[in-house]
């Protein structure tokens, strides 16, 4: 069995737990690969003992960034894990609008954001392209006022 040495790098790997609430990706690091049984070994971040993964369920991690990317589309690795963990991020932050492209993703904050919709938000994104201001739904608005002037 030939073994690939990783460089500890950060992974988000499938969380097998069927608990209700649990999270769909957790994060380890990548300890080696296993290119005959196209497995992986990642050390959960949690601690405890190192798993052994199908590869396909072993995703390397988006380089961090503070806040989180305001678009998806700048991950360097766009997958499903790095996408749900880009907006868990930004969520955090109360930052419940994020693109992926020209699409704009809502998360619902179920409670109030402050300045979230105060008319001088409004005024910022007026005339403005779309990705000139962070994410947001005036920002769409914008677009489809262009659009059909």
């Amino acid at each position: 069995m030939a073994k690939n040495k990783a460089d500890a790098e950060p992974v988000l790997y499938a969380n097998t737990s069927n608990a209700a609430g649990a999270e769909p990706f957790l994060p380890g690091t990548l300890l080696s690969t296993d290119a005959a049984s196209n497995t992986a070994r990642v050390q959960p971040a949690t601690g405890g003992a190192p798993l052994k993964l199908p590869r396909s369920s072993v995703f390397l991690k988006s380089p961090a960034c503070p806040g989180g990317h305001p678009d998806n589309a700048q991950l360097y690795h766009l997958d499903e894990a790095n996408l749900l963990d880009n907006l868990k991020v930004r969520f955090a932050g109360d930052a419940i609008y994020t693109y992926t492209g020209t699409v704009l993703l809502a998360l619902n904050p179920y409670k109030s954001v402050g300045g979230l919709y105060d008319e001088g938000v409004m005024d910022g994104y007026r005339g403005r392209a779309l990705g000139v201001q962070p994410p947001h739904v005036y920002a769409i608005a914008e677009r489809a006022r262009r659009a059909i002037a």
